[in-house]
């Protein structure tokens, strides 16, 4: 079996939930973490060897990260609003890329980065979201009534995690109730 190098950006509490996966799963090894705060780095690498896992590396940067590790995967885990630049620049390095939900904070950078991981696509990578939800019990019960024409008649592109990329986002039109969201147009 093949075994996956992964370098964990940004280590708050989202990345434990990512690491203990990593941990878990024969086919990945988690080599690295990169945060800008050190002590969250080391609290994490503390967890990380409190489960038996090898202590990973520890850098300041996902640059300083790629540049010394050989990773296959980064697994984004940091504020929405970094995840497109950061995803863009392990794509750039030739990795995987796994990111957090959402995207990113903005439809611009998530259709930017959706643009990018279509052309790396074509070199074999992958870009992909969290979106761990979908077989919830209670999202399985409302799909059937989200369906293209469900909604006031007009066909709706949901739920965003199937079909990929930024034309499956949703957005609230301005001057909508909360609730009541549109498709987002394709980039």
């Amino acid at each position: 079996m093949t075994v996956l190098n992964v370098v964990i950006t940004g280590s708050g509490v989202i990345a434990r939930t990512h690491a203990g996966a990593i941990l878990r799963h024969p086919g990945l090894r988690l080599t690295a973490l990169a945060d800008p705060d050190p002590q969250a780095n080391d609290r994490l690498a503390g967890w990380i060897g409190e489960q038996g896992g090898p202590p990973p590396a520890r850098y300041a940067s996902l640059g300083e990260a790629l540049a010394a590790e050989a990773a296959d995967l980064v697994v984004v885990c940091t504020p929405s609003g970094t995840h497109a630049d950061l995803a863009e620049e392990a794509l750039a390095a030739g990795v995987h890329v796994l990111v957090e939900k959402p995207l990113d904070a903005s439809l611009p950078a998530a259709r930017r980065i959706a643009r990018v991981a279509t052309d790396a696509e074509a070199a074999g990578q992958v870009c992909a979201v969290v979106c761990q939800h979908r077989f919830d019990p209670a999202s399985v019960a409302v799909a059937p009534g989200c369906a293209p024409a469900t909604w006031g008649g007009s066909p709706r592109r949901w739920p965003p995690c199937r079909g990929g990329g930024a034309s499956g986002t949703t957005t609230r039109r301005a001057g909508a109730a909360p609730g009541n969201r549109t498709a987002a147009a394709p980039p």
